[in-house]
């Protein structure tokens, strides 16, 4: 299994994490759903095998993001492994190109789409979540934390956003953290690295409750939030690392055994709507139990990512499932894709429901935010990656043209 091809399998699960997020989206529009993601008393069977069993995989939102962020450290950490130069500023360059500015473009569209065709209204029969999207007036403060990217009122205008401030942020100082990994045996680096982001995100946490400033209190929270997911990509440096020794001990094993450990897998990932009623809601509703149980979930699931992505790697017949060319679109565009389908959600309900029943507007929702996330990525996604590969490319050459004229 070359390095392209593996590459491209593990776009793909991106790609299908990516249609997960969109059915998440989709599905907690709906009062039921809603109760069942929040964990609220309700009464369909239906919703509880949906909810409560791995068929929660479908619509598996939160922890899709978890393995966005496992991904990107794997991703960004290849380069470095394979001793290929880096350049911070060509680097940081790239990543603000590949990231922010196709992030910029949509929430403005997004934000455009509030100010001009936003009635502000609540829809009947859809849930709290779905009402506090396009729920008031955009203001000029909430504009500036777009741009600058605070995390702030993002839910508003496009939710989703809240995970690429993170991304973009640990972006800046990840260069530092792979290095440190890299000197370093996996579990030296797990447990330095994991107690680091603990302590910091708890000591943000505790930080902001100190601050009487409000706006002082949130950017605390914020950056404690930061560090926490910076664990995450952690775990996908530490898997892109000793992918070798890995795919060693899985590779010779039968497929029936790597079926099984899918399953453990999906179970994992899985784990906290499979266990959360049993333990938490039953026995507490302390916030500090529920913090930390809902810690142990992410830790959990991302130990079944780790398991998934392991066997992918190790898997000839799973990687040629992965590169079938509608696999490999759908990675190819999910970044678009993550970005576009609310703004698809709100107009479907704001306009295509006025044609069709509500339901099936949403229903509709993934089929078109298909397409329109394969414009977004031919026409806002690759020219920004294109640009960033130009700008650091016209350096390099400045760069080498001067060293030519002193020599």
């Amino acid at each position: 299994m070359n390095n392209s091809k593996r590459i491209d399998s593990l776009d793909s699960i991106r790609g299908l994490a990516a249609i997960s997020v969109v059915i998440f989206h989709c599905l907690v529009s709906f009062p039921i759903f809603y109760a069942a993601q929040e964990h609220k008393d309700y009464d369909n069977l239906f919703v509880k095998i949906m909810a409560n069993t791995p068929l929660h995989t479908i619509w598996a939102g939160p922890e899709a993001v978890l393995l966005f962020f496992i991904l990107s450290g794997f991703v960004l950490s290849l380069p470095f492994l394979n001793g290929k130069k880096i350049v911070y500023k060509d680097y940081l360059i790239k990543r603000f190109c590949r990231i922010y500015i196709p992030y910029l473009v949509i929430i403005s569209i997004s934000t455009i789409a509030v100010i001009t065709l936003a009635d502000f209204r609540n829809f009947d029969g859809l849930s709290e979540q779905f009402n506090n999207r396009w729920d008031h007036p955009v203001t000029f403060g909430a504009i500036i934390t777009y741009i600058f990217m605070l995390e702030s009122d993002y839910a508003n205008v496009n939710g989703v956003a809240w995970s690429l401030v993170h991304e973009m942020r640990i972006s800046i100082f990840f260069p530092l953290l792979i290095l440190f990994i890299m000197k370093n045996k996996w579990l030296k680096s797990l447990i330095y690295s994991l107690v680091v982001c603990g302590v910091m995100a708890v000591g943000c946490k505790v930080l902001s409750m100190m601050i009487p400033n409000e706006l002082g209190s949130f950017i605390a929270t914020s950056i404690g939030n930061t560090f926490y997911y910076c664990i995450f990509f952690i775990f996908g440096a530490l898997l892109a690392k000793h992918r070798h020794e890995i795919m060693t001990v899985i590779q010779p094993i039968n497929f029936g055994r790597k079926l099984s450990l899918l399953v453990i897998a999906v179970l994992l990932y899985n784990f906290k709507w499979l266990v959360y009623d049993l333990f938490l809601v039953k026995f507490s509703k302390n916030a500090l139990v529920s913090f930390g149980f809902d810690t142990i979930n992410d830790i959990v699931a991302s130990i079944g990512i780790v398991i998934l992505l392991s066997v992918v790697l190790s898997s000839s017949k799973l990687d040629a499932f992965l590169n079938r060319k509608i696999l490999v679109w759908f990675g190819k565009i999910s970044y678009s894709l993550y970005l576009i389908h609310v703004i698809v959600i709100m107009l479907s309900a704001y306009y295509i429901s006025a044609i069709v029943p509500m339901p099936v507007a949403i229903a509709l929702v993934p089929f078109i935010a298909l397409p329109v996330a394969h414009l977004s990525y031919k026409y806002i996604e690759m020219p920004a990656v294109s640009l960033g590969r130009k700008l650091t490319a016209k350096k390099n050459a400045t760069t080498k043209e001067n060293a030519e004229r002193v020599g």
